[in-house]
């Protein structure tokens, strides 16, 4: 998928009722903002926001695909607003690499399940062995 159907797909009615969800589970009230003014004077833009009175902080969902440059834009943000936590949120735009370490990862756990039980059959093997020796 490129970049131009990722972003329409993710500001679309759907990304921005999926977003509001997201951030009601977390315990904040979604706001209607389409970018955020940092100390550096950059607005950043935003797919969705919200706000947490209660805990002082601000839950902004980052338009940003790139990891470090949504960092930079949450630690400028976070030096504009002091008095609340800004905590960042970022889609991840690779769901085949993801899925493909998941189907590496069940891979090694069925490896490594096997040979637990190959090492348990030995050992129990050889306890056998040294009874019958012993009885013998």
């Amino acid at each position: 998928m490129d970049e131009a159907a990722r972003h329409k797909r993710l500001t679309s009615k759907w990304g921005a009722s999926f977003w509001r969800n997201v951030l009601r589970s977390l315990g904040a009230e979604p706001r209607s903002v389409g970018s955020i003014k940092g100390a550096s004077g950059i607005d950043h833009p935003i797919l969705a926001a919200a706000v947490d009175d209660a805990r002082r902080r601000l839950i902004v969902v980052s338009a940003d695909p790139d990891c470090r440059t949504a960092a930079l834009a949450r630690a400028d943000m976070q030096s504009a607003l002091k008095n609340v936590q800004v905590l960042t949120i970022r889609p991840i735009a690779g769901r085949v690499e993801v899925q493909d370490a998941g189907n590496e990862f069940l891979k090694f756990e069925a490896e490594f399940v096997k040979a637990e039980a190959a090492k348990r059959r030995k050992r129990w093997w050889r306890r056998a062995s040294i009874l019958r020796l012993s009885l013998v």
